[in-house]
């Protein structure tokens, strides 16, 4: 999920994004079709809004981007917000163009009913294999915060290597000499998101299908900062895609079998022992559940209730797994 991500967003570099202030985040990922070893991919890329924001010096351009196999079947979808000076032409955006493919139709996210149905292969399809890997799974439970245990830096060479792969060409990115030697140089957004998500998933595994609902960058992450990860569940849900059918709701070896659908919010921290830094302090619930907050907001809310997190969060992301749980 996470390669299929970070490659769309690589395909999608346009020719502008070099005087680009900020990656704001992505919003709505959807990983719609599967992708198999050997297909071929290729995106395309709307440009939905170009708005000025409030101080009037710099504009957001909301754009969509939607990625296409070999058979120009859309196999995923997202939205991404970037941040520009108002110094560059609205002309270079092409707001109002819209994309399409040859026989006219648009590129859109699919309905819900066919989404279901996609969601149901996948879950059949990898139903077995979860039973293999996972003999004992709890069920995860709305309020739940989880300090996850794993932690490490993305290191310098790391980084580089993967910004010229993946297309990463701004100069905060890679711009050494520029910088400090690499010293002021910035891990770019879209390597720490899914460093963070990857961190999570040690304790939420085995998922069998992600979505993202919204991601947000609030502090810088330098090379060598060592970042660790808490999630909190916000809404838990039993699925039932079996119609009721008992058999199919039991393991080869009589274990119940349980899918739950979590959405989770997972913020990224760097350069803290999470586990015993907040081990004893209490995490406001406004810092956690908040759905509109701005990245201000959340570091006045660490300053107030958690102080050593304070400059220490370097994303937020709201996300969704599926999931089997057994007893």
């Amino acid at each position: 999920f996470q390669l299929v991500v970070s490659t769309a967003l690589c395909l999608a570099v346009e020719p502008f994004s070099e005087s680009s202030l900020f990656h704001l985040g992505i919003r709505n990922v959807k990983y719609e079709r599967p992708l198999y070893v050997g297909d071929t991919i290729r995106s395309k890329l709307r440009i939905d809004a170009v708005r000025i924001v409030s101080n009037g010096k710099m504009r957001v351009v909301e754009t969509s981007l939607f990625v296409l196999n070999q058979h120009d079947e859309q196999v995923a979808s997202m939205q991404r917000d970037s941040m520009f000076p108002v110094s560059v032409s609205s002309e270079d955006f092409r707001s109002n163009k819209k994309y399409s493919s040859s026989g006219g139709e648009k590129y859109v996210s699919p309905d819900e009913e066919a989404r279901s149905t996609i969601l149901k292969d996948l879950l059949v399809t990898n139903r077995h294999r979860a039973d293999h890997f996972l003999p004992h799974q709890p069920s995860l439970e709305k309020g739940d915060l989880l300090f996850h245990t794993l932690a490490r830096p993305l290191g310098l060479s790391t980084s580089l290597n993967q910004s010229i792969l993946y297309k990463n060409t701004h100069p905060l990115h890679t711009y050494a000499s520029r910088y400090d030697n690499g010293n002021g140089l910035v891990a770019c957004g879209g390597f720490i998101i899914p460093l963070v998500l990857g961190i999570a998933s040690r304790e939420i595994r085995f998922g069998l299908h992600e979505e993202i609902i919204d991601t947000m960058h609030i502090n810088p992450v330098h090379h060598e900062d060592c970042i660790g990860a808490m999630s909190f569940v916000m809404e838990h849900e039993k699925k039932d895609l079996n119609n009721g059918d008992e058999a199919h709701s039991k393991t080869s070896d009589g274990r119940e079998r349980t899918m739950e659908c979590l959405t989770i919010r997972t913020f990224g921290v760097k350069n803290i022992d999470i586990e015993n830094a907040l081990e004893k302090i209490q995490i406001p619930l406004e810092l956690v559940e908040s759905r509109e907050c701005k990245p201000r907001e959340i570091e006045h809310l660490c300053k107030a209730h958690v102080p050593v997190l304070e400059g220490k969060i370097c994303s937020r992301t709201t996300w969704k797994v599926w999931r089997y749980v057994y007893k």
